[in-house]
């Protein structure tokens, strides 16, 4: 009996060991991040259907939500705080609106939108997140 104690004892004094080590419990520091809407407009008018993208090659984050019917949009969740290249993309099939041909619908929303801004290599709209409640406007120029 005593050497099951023993073996015991040791086994709970590496187990306590290892939870101290890893952090057991412990919350850590979370990267700071912001929530992130806002609208998309070109010439006055909402753009619609489609998808906006934030990406940042720096921090290696990215994110995309879907465009409204009035232009607007809000990310599901935070992202982290830095500097991001944005950009539009066509809705997918399963994205847009029921019609009897989904395809024009996808594509209708970004027909009048200049190609520069539909690719990641070729856009110039940028954003900063910050942390907290980060809104941004954007209106396209032809």
């Amino acid at each position: 009996m005593p050497y099951l104690s023993r073996k015991l004892g040791f086994t709970l004094v590496v187990l306590l060991n290892l939870c101290l080590i890893a952090g057991c419990g412990g919350g850590g520091d979370k990267a700071p991040s912001g929530r992130v809407s806002g609208s998309v407009k070109l010439n006055g008018e909402p753009v619609f259907p489609g998808k906006i993208t934030l990406t940042s090659a720096t921090i290696g984050a990215a994110g995309s939500a879907d465009l409204t019917s009035d232009g607007e949009f809000t990310f599901e969740g935070p992202l982290p705080v830095g500097q991001y290249k944005v950009y539009l993309t066509s809705a997918g099939l399963g994205d847009s609106p029921p019609s009897e041909n989904p395809k024009a619908d996808a594509n209708k929303g970004l027909k009048d939108v200049p190609q520069k801004y539909q690719s990641e290599t070729t856009t110039d709209l940028t954003a900063t997140i910050e942390e907290g409640k980060n809104t941004i406007p954007l209106e396209l120029s032809p």
